[in-house]
């Protein structure tokens, strides 16, 4: 493994280290976005958010750091935001179809 302290980003890599990326064509190392702390494929394509943004959420479906959950989306776990179901609008989980309110032509069932 490459040290990412040392690379310059213009020194080819098979392996970049934690906080840096391979980027594809070039096969260089270049290093995540500040709001980062783990990213894969580009800079903003995170996999972990910055520990120096400790109210940010990981959104599993679109790469990014949030401060909350975007609509459509409810907490999966205290730092992942995952989608709900097709048929709610709005969802609070623990599961992706326990729907808070519908998708328009769906019904909530309570009990």
């Amino acid at each position: 493994p490459i040290d990412p302290a040392n690379v310059s980003g213009t020194v080819p890599t098979d392996h970049c280290g934690a906080g840096w990326f391979e980027e594809t064509s070039s096969k260089v190392c270049q290093q995540c976005s500040s709001i980062c702390e783990e990213c894969v494929d580009a800079a903003a394509k995170c996999t972990k958010c910055s520990s120096y943004f400790p109210t940010t959420i990981l959104h599993e479906n679109t790469w990014t750091c949030l401060e909350t959950c975007a609509t459509n989306t409810y907490a999966k776990t205290p730092t992942i935001c995952t989608n709900c179901h097709s048929d709610c609008l709005t969802c609070s989980g623990p599961d992706d179809d326990n729907c808070d309110s519908c998708s328009p032509g769906v019904y909530l069932h309570t009990s």
